[in-house]
């Protein structure tokens, strides 16, 4: 992520994941290929959440991170996302990540490994 004279956005961030996933994100850091979700409305990136009762209804997620994401310049992301998108059309700039609502967003996804910072562990 580039700062163009603009302040990055850091966000206090939530992601829940299943037990068998902890050493692994601890080691090597988020990686939404490793998760294999298929809920993915908002892009194929690592999800994470505002409010940490987002995963506590979850089926399996008995284990969360609370992260530092950079999550930059966003925009409503879709499921058929890979990377952001690109802020203007024709152009070379693109998104830093993606949300479910621009004006008040519960859900951010991040697409690199570089704008994520797992700081705690929280088991329950």
């Amino acid at each position: 992520m580039k700062s163009s004279g603009t302040s990055i956005m850091e966000k206090q961030l939530f992601h829940g994941t299943v037990s068998e996933h902890v050493d692994r994100i601890c080691k090597d850091n988020l990686d939404w290929r490793v998760c294999r979700n298929n809920d993915i409305p908002y892009g194929k990136g690592n999800y994470f959440a505002r409010d940490a009762s987002y995963y506590t209804s979850q089926s399996g997620v008995r284990s969360m991170f609370v992260c530092r994401v950079l999550v930059g310049d966003y925009t409503v992301g879709n499921s058929s996302c890979l990377t952001p998108p690109l802020k203007e059309t024709g152009g070379s700039i693109a998104y830093d990540s993606c949300v479910d609502n621009i004006q008040e967003p519960h859900v951010f996804v991040v697409f690199k490994k570089s704008q994520i910072y797992p700081e705690y562990l929280i088991k329950f």
